[in-house]
């Protein structure tokens, strides 16, 4: 009998727009594939979304557990495969997590780490073709606009507001609204906040697509229960009623927030007999349908 891991929890959402654009999203994040990783699951996700006939797939951060991974050519082969194989589906549009800019020193009951840059492994992935990495970047196709946001590695340590909204201002590249407007950024902890809005380019920003939460680690029994964006724990460090923003759809205004559940809940740099816990969960996936109405 097949766990709960190799079984998909797929939400699927309406978005209305007044571009009159019609496209289907499909969104994936928190893959981590690691030494641990079972190679069986890229093939599921890869079948799942070949159903799904999606017009362009997302993937919010952190592709891999850490950069360690990619030492190890027959892994590293593996991850380029999958995504040469992603692309074959269709156009492929990817921001960066902390993960992906991650070294593992030691793994213990919590992990020793540093920020690794990986500019390397982003070059090769960028000549992948059909393949989009967005790092601080904007790519425009058929009136879409989709923003890939990178906020630094510190920022993830604590995930302090007023860190995110001086980094936004700073580095969220320049765009207007005349196109229908798609931001990706794999925390999305503080992004729907009205002051960030208010104060920085968000305020052009129609679409918030994230990952980072894992769901806020709901059960998933739990997850058709309890209704709302809050979760068991955050990574930001909160827990129970605290946290905020960690799974499902959110709304502010006019915008739409969608933190996908993630393929992985437990990362493999986590301690052996937690990572085994990965089995009561199942892989999230996403789909956005963008509904075009008229003006």
């Amino acid at each position: 009998m097949k766990l709960l891991n190799y079984h998909f929890k797929e939400h699927n959402y309406v978005v209305e727009n007044n571009k009159l654009i019609n496209k289907r999203i499909a969104l994936i994040s928190d893959i981590h594939y690691g030494t641990d990783f079972k190679k069986e699951k890229l093939l599921l996700v890869l079948d799942k979304l070949k159903e799904l006939k999606p017009d362009y797939i997302t993937l919010t951060g952190d592709l891999i557990d850490n950069t360690n991974v990619l030492k190890d050519l027959v892994n590293k082969d593996a991850i380029k495969k999958f995504l040469h194989e992603l692309t074959s589906i269709t156009k492929v549009i990817i921001c960066i997590g902390n993960h992906d800019q991650f070294i593992l020193k030691k793994r213990a009951f919590r992990c020793e780490y540093e920020f690794d840059s990986n500019k390397e492994w982003f070059k090769e992935i960028r000549k992948i073709p059909n393949l989009i990495l967005l790092d601080n970047e904007i790519y425009e196709e058929d009136n879409l606009r989709f923003i890939g946001f990178t906020p630094s590695f510190n920022y993830y340590d604590k995930e302090d507001k007023d860190v995110l909204l001086r980094e936004l201002k700073n580095k969220l590249p320049a765009f207007n609204n005349d196109c229908y407007n798609i931001l990706l950024i794999h925390s999305p902890i503080n992004v729907l906040d009205t002051r960030t809005i208010k104060e920085t380019n968000l305020k052009n920003v129609s679409l918030i697509l994230g990952g980072h939460t894992h769901n806020g680690m709901m059960p998933s029994i739990l997850d058709d229960i309890v209704k709302g964006n809050k979760g068991i724990f955050s990574p930001d460090g909160t827990w129970l009623w605290k946290t905020k923003n960690t799974r499902g759809k959110y709304t502010l205004e006019d915008k739409t927030l969608i933190i996908n559940g993630a393929i992985t809940k437990i990362h493999g740099c986590s301690p052996k007999l937690l990572v085994l816990l990965n089995e009561l969960f199942p892989m999230s996936i996403d789909i956005i349908d963008l509904k075009g109405a008229k003006k």
